[in-house]
C-alpha cells in the first residue's frame, strides 16, 4: 500500500531528523564547552598539586574565587547534558522508531542503525552526567571551604584543606581524564551522524533549554 509506505519512510525520516538534530546540538555546542569546563577544572588542580602551602595560603581569596567558578560551570553544563538526555529520550522518537522498523526489511535495517546511534549516544551522556555529578559534588563542598577560610583566614585550617585536597584532588584529576577519554570516544560517534542539520534546531534548542538560566546563557556565550 502506497499509503503505508509513505507512513512509513515518514515515520523513518522523522525519527532520523530527530537523533541527528539532537546530536548535533551536543556536538555543536555541548561538548566543545564541556571540553573548555574540564580544561579549565584541570587547571584549578594545579593549585593544589604544583604550588606549595605558602603561595597557596596567600592566593587563598583568589582560589576561593576559581572554585565557585568551576562549581558553576560544572553545575551549568551539568544541566546541558541532562537536558540533551531528555531529548534523546522522548516518547516520539520511540512511536517514531517503533513504527519505522514494523515494514520491510531494509527499513528495519536502517531503523536498527539509527538506534544503535542513539543509543550509544545516550550510553555515553549517561556516562558524562555521572563523572559530572561527582565533579560537581566536590566543589560544592569545595567552594563552601574555601570560601569560609578566605574570609577566616586562619593559617592551621588552611593547611589541614590543603594537606586534605592535595590527596583528594586526584579522585578529580581521575575523573577529568577519564571524561577526556570518553569525549574522545563520543567524538568517534558523532562522525557517523549526516552533516545535514537545521541550525535553527540547533540554536532553538539552546534558547528553550537555557532561557531562564543567566549563568549557563553566560557561558554559553563566552
Amino acid at each position: 500500500c502506497y499509503v503505508d509506505e509513505f507512513s512509513s519512510i515518514h515515520n523513518f525520516t522523522t525519527f532520523l531528523k530527530g537523533i541527528t538534530n539532537n546530536a548535533k546540538v551536543y556536538s555543536k555546542k555541548i561538548l566543545p564547552l564541556s571540553i573548555l569546563v574540564i580544561q579549565s577544572i584541570q587547571d584549578f588542580t594545579e593549585n593544589y598539586v604544583l604550588i606549595d602551602f605558602d603561595e597557596f595560603k596567600n592566593k587563598i581569596n583568589g582560589i576561593a574565587n576559581k572554585a565557585n567558578k568551576s562549581y558553576e560551570e560544572t553545575r551549568c553544563i551539568e544541566k546541558l547534558y541532562n537536558a540533551i538526555l531528555e531529548s534523546f529520550k522522548t516518547k516520539q522518537d520511540n512511536k517514531d522508531a517503533n513504527r519505522a522498523i514494523k515494514k520491510d526489511k531494509e527499513s528495519k535495517l536502517a531503523a536498527a542503525a539509527a538506534c544503535l546511534i542513539r543509543d550509544v549516544l545516550k550510553t555515553s551522556i549517561e556516562n558524562f552526567v555521572t563523572a559530572l555529578t561527582k565533579i560537581e559534588s566536590f566543589f560544592a563542598i569545595l567552594k563552601c571551604e574555601l570560601s569560609y577560610l578566605a574570609h577566616n583566614p586562619d593559617e592551621s585550617e588552611i593547611k589541614k584543606h590543603y594537606d586534605k585536597c592535595n590527596k583528594g584532588i586526584k579522585t578529580i584529576i581521575g575523573e577529568c581524564k577519564y571524561f577526556i577519554g570518553m569525549i574522545l570516544d563520543c567524538q568517534a560517534n558523532l562522525e557517523v551522524i549526516p552533516d545535514k542539520v537545521n541550525e535553527n534546531y540547533v540554536e532553538q534548542w539552546v534558547l528553550k533549554k537555557t532561557s531562564q538560566d543567566r549563568q549557563t546563557i553566560s557561558l554559553l556565550e563566552s
